[in-house]
């Protein structure tokens, strides 16, 4: 979750009297999906004129707002020129109870520039808020530098939970007899995922090499049996008030230590999620449900370390390692370009301007790291790694580019290649400086030969 910029901490109004209203505008659209599925309702917030306001004067501040129930909100604007930090404060109404004022700012769990999540969408927004059957909504919200203008609040009714889905994820299991096993991991269908809420296909890492721990806003309040519907309102958040491609996050973890699918595209690969701004390519984005800057429980600390050392042990990732990563902008607090060094295992504020994943929960980062590396060092260890990059037709068989090392070596490996049925001897050589600067062996691990291949 992002927290409000220091910067802004001014301008919010007190937690105890909050803003006084004359009057409010709210232009609300509901978009009901299938059924059993999310309701959307996005609210356009006017600006109040406020006469009798004893806090400085927001952009946007509404009224009272009776709505349809929701479990999940969010606010958007448009990304104008000149905009600067975004301070937003809310309140709801929850059983007949309106809430005290909170505060958040702009989300930095964003999309890397030039990805399809990020031409998808364009709209600014906070994270996801969960405010399970709240049925009334009060904003307030400022800028420090800039117009802001078509705010919106979107509210999410995530539907009910399916019934008689039993489908569950395929085991993938790597070779070595040491390797951790796949948790039980409840698959999008399980949570009920409305798939054409999706705007764009999976996009792809060539390889994964570290994995960002995050967390969700707001309360930790919630039941086990609120979680499916928590999921579909962060989905839908994301989808349709955001404009992204999918929900973000690759997993998310409950605080009963319940593993959920995320982003669509197979839990054994290397899909790109918008979780980590900056650095979402190449990292899996694990966030744990809930805001966990006072407590990390134990059982979802646990799910969170087993869930990474299954996925290190798939994509041969070492635990309490470092990996460099090349910075891509955007919400990352490295302008795009930078190399920046971190461990295998890191936290969200790490690379960005974020409390995210929690005090709590970053302190446990170390338990975290020594608990995957007992579980998956030694599996990832005892394999080489490697993969063929490219293929192509050559005039006596087909030619093949790739890499291969052993993780425990700088040494060049000799390696074998097989197309139907022929086989050629290979050592894995040749300069592949991006292969060096991710695993950091060296940079000659690189490997290109023909296999002469019969006919057809």
């Amino acid at each position: 979750m992002a927290g409000v910029p220091a910067c802004a901490i001014p301008l919010l109004p007190s937690p105890a009297s909050g803003p006084i209203e004359d009057s409010a505008a709210a232009t609300t659209e509901t978009t009901a999906n299938n059924a059993g599925q999310a309701v959307i309702q996005q609210a356009s917030l006017a600006v109040v004129a406020a006469k009798k306001q004893r806090t400085p004067h927001p952009k946007v501040l509404t009224a009272k707002l009776d709505t349809k129930p929701f479990t999940v909100l969010g606010v958007t604007w448009d990304r104008t020129s000149g905009l600067g930090e975004v301070a937003i404060r809310y309140r709801v109404r929850e059983s007949g109870t309106w809430t005290r004022w909170s505060g958040v700012g702009e989300s930095d769990a964003a999309p890397d520039p030039g990805t399809p999540d990020a031409k998808s969408g364009t709209r600014g927004g906070t994270d996801p808020i969960v405010a399970v059957d709240a049925d009334g909504l009060q904003i307030w919200a400022e800028t420090s530098t800039g117009t802001l203008s078509d705010v919106k609040a979107v509210l999410v009714d995530p539907g009910a939970d399916p019934v008689g889905v039993n489908a569950t994820n395929p085991s993938f299991q790597p070779a070595a007899a040491t390797a951790p096993t796949q948790p039980t991991i409840v698959s999008r269908a399980q949570w009920g995922a409305n798939e054409s809420l999706k705007r764009c296909s999976p996009d792809y890492s060539n390889s994964m090499v570290s994995a960002a721990v995050n967390h969700t806003a707001s309360a930790n309040g919630y039941s086990p049996s609120a979680v499916k519907g928590i999921i579909r309102g962060i989905y839908a958040f994301h989808t349709s008030g955001q404009g992204w491609c999918d929900i973000g996050y690759n997993f998310l973890v409950d605080r009963f230590g319940t593993i959920y699918e995320g982003r669509a595209g197979g839990i054994t690969s290397t899909v790109v999620g918008a979780h980590t701004g900056g650095f979402n390519s190449r990292t899996i984005g694990v966030s744990a449900i809930g805001e966990y800057g006072a407590s990390a429980p134990a059982p979802m600390v646990e799910s969170i370390s087993r869930l990474i050392a299954w996925k290190f042990s798939v994509h041969h990732i070492r635990a309490g390692a470092s990996v460099i990563l090349v910075s891509a902008g955007g919400e990352s607090k490295y302008p795009a370009g930078t190399s920046v060094r971190f461990n295998t295992i890191y936290g969200h504020r790490d690379a960005g301007l974020t409390a995210c994943p929690g005090q709590r929960l970053y302190n446990q980062l170390p338990a975290i790291r020594s608990r995957v590396a007992s579980l998956a060092n030694a599996s990832v260890a005892v394999s080489p790694i490697g993969k063929v990059d490219a293929y192509s037709a050559a005039p006596s068989g087909v030619k093949v580019q790739g890499w291969a090392l052993d993780p425990e070596s700088t040494a060049s490996l000799t390696i074998q290649v097989s197309v139907d049925g022929a086989v050629r001897t290979l050592t894995a050589n040749t300069s592949r400086p991006d292969i060096g600067r991710i695993y950091g062996k060296g940079d000659n691990h690189g490997f290109s030969g023909v296999v002469t291949a019969g006919n057809g």
